[in-house]
Formats: C-alpha cells, sequence, structure tokens
C-alpha cells in the first residue's frame, strides 16, 4: 500500500489503561501498518484477535532517540510508504526508559547535584521532533500510551 499524497496524515495517540484494547484498536485501525514495539505481544494480539500477522519492525527502537532515528531513516528512504501508517505500540515504555537513561546522565549543576529538569527537557525535546515528524513522513503515525495510576517518583515526591 502507497501513501495517497493528496489526502492529509494524520497523528494519533491512544491513551488508556493497561489491557483496554488499545493494541487491538490499532492493528484494526491501521492493519497494513508497521509496527513498532514487541514483535511477539504484537503478533499474538493481531492472529488470536483479528486473525492475520502483522508487520512488525524486527529491531524496534527501545528510547525516544532511537525511535526519532528510525523515524527519520523511514522517511528518508521512502520505506514508511509502503504501509501507509506506523503504530508506536507502547510509547510510554520508551518515554519511562528514556527519562531513566537520562536521568543517569543529566550534567552537573554549579550545587554539585544533577540537573532535575534535564530529563524533562529531553523528553519535551524529543516529543516535539516526534510531532514534527510525522508531517513528514507521508504516512500516519499512531502511538499507544498507557495511563499511570497516582504514586510518588524516584525522589518520593507524589506524582498524579
Amino acid at each position: 500500500m502507497t501513501s495517497d499524497t493528496l489526502l492529509p496524515t494524520v497523528m494519533i495517540t491512544v491513551y488508556g489503561k493497561p489491557k483496554q484494547k488499545k493494541t487491538s484498536d490499532a492493528l484494526a485501525t491501521f492493519p497494513t501498518a508497521l509496527f513498532l514495539g514487541v514483535p511477539s505481544a504484537i503478533t499474538l494480539v493481531a492472529q488470536n484477535e483479528l486473525g492475520f500477522t502483522p508487520s512488525v519492525h524486527p529491531n524496534s527502537p527501545k528510547t525516544l532517540p532511537e525511535l526519532v532515528h528510525l523515524l527519520k531513516s523511514l522517511a528518508d528512504s521512502g520505506e514508511a510508504l509502503q504501509y501507509g501508517a506506523i503504530v508506536v505500540d507502547d510509547l510510554s515504555h520508551l518515554c519511562q526508559r528514556s527519562m531513566l537513561e537520562w536521568a543517569e546522565s543529566a550534567p552537573t549543576g554549579r550545587s554539585g547535584k544533577k540537573d532535575r529538569f534535564y530529563s524533562y527537557q529531553q523528553l519535551n525535546h524529543y516529543l516535539l521532533e516526534i510531532a514534527h515528524l510525522s508531517r513528514h513522513l507521508g504516512v500516519h503515525l499512531l502511538m499507544t500510551f498507557h495511563e499511570r495510576t497516582p504514586g510518588t517518583n524516584a525522589d518520593g515526591r507524589f506524582c498524579p
């Protein structure tokens, strides 16, 4: 399938609690899409619930910088056009893993402590980069996110 360049493409975010059929909905909406995520999980859902085997990238990204690099590569090579859509399942995991890596590599400020805002600055940067790339992929981009229950962060502060 090739993308119809006369029609606009969309960036879609699907947000919800775990096990609420976000992956199933993405598979049903874009059955010919290139899926980025855990291949066995995506394939299992597609085969058991919808009766087909989806196209799943064999080396799905594990962090947001890897995702941005892959999306740029798919856009530049034109490979994305053969799928009509790209589905990232689940972007929450990539965000969490990236935040952990950025917290570890955060620069040290004048106080001698790591910059607590560095991870959030990086998160903002890469999510904006993904939004920008979605306009130039030539195909639809769907991303699933899972809902996080209220709790505390690594510093023991409450997070809604």
